[in-house]
Parts: C-alpha cells; sequence; structure tokens
C-alpha cells in the first residue's frame, strides 16, 4: 500500500531567515509546488500560509 503525497511536506524547512521579516511586511514565496505567503503579525509571530483562500 503505497502512501498519499501531503499537501505540504511533514516537518520542519527553511523558507527565510527571521531578520528579513519585519511586522506588517508580507513575502510570497513558491515552496512544494504552492503559492505561500509568509509575514510577522503586530505581535511579531511569524505566520505561513497558502497565498490563496481555497473558498476562490
Amino acid at each position: 500500500m503505497s502512501r498519499f503525497p501531503m499537501p505540504i511536506p511533514y516537518g520542519w524547512y527553511f523558507v527565510s531567515y527571521s531578520e528579513d521579516l519585519v511586522p506588517g511586511e508580507s513575502k510570497p514565496l513558491h515552496y512544494f509546488d504552492t503559492e505561500l505567503v509568509l509575514f510577522r503579525t503586530e505581535k511579531g509571530e511569524p505566520v505561513l500560509m497558502e497565498a490563496y483562500c481555497p473558498h476562490m
């Protein structure tokens, strides 16, 4: 029985240096055959998510 590929690989992957991510700024990225957006919240927490809403 083969395993289905996951939409985003499991584990930790480098996508950006922390100092390159300024609060209030977003960075478009393309990894894992997926368009992503990386940003830092006003509280300083980094967030990586799909760039497009799945409902659109």
